[in-house]
């Protein structure tokens, strides 16, 4: 059996950083207002017709 330590070492540096999420976007133009208030990093999606072949569905 493997013991995991219960203590923080000195080995492993915790340092503290901002929560931040990746949405996926749903096109509704009040989404961007909607995400003012929460810690969203970015907001990624594919426009069903776009002219540009990508690796998610429409």
């Amino acid at each position: 059996m493997i013991r995991m330590p219960t203590e923080p070492t000195s080995a492993i540096p915790a340092t503290p950083r901002p929560t931040k999420f990746s949405l996926a976007a749903n096109y509704d133009p009040e989404l961007i207002p909607a995400l003012a208030a929460y810690p969203v990093d970015e907001v990624y999606g594919k426009f069903p017709t776009d002219g540009v072949s990508g690796g998610r569905p429409p």
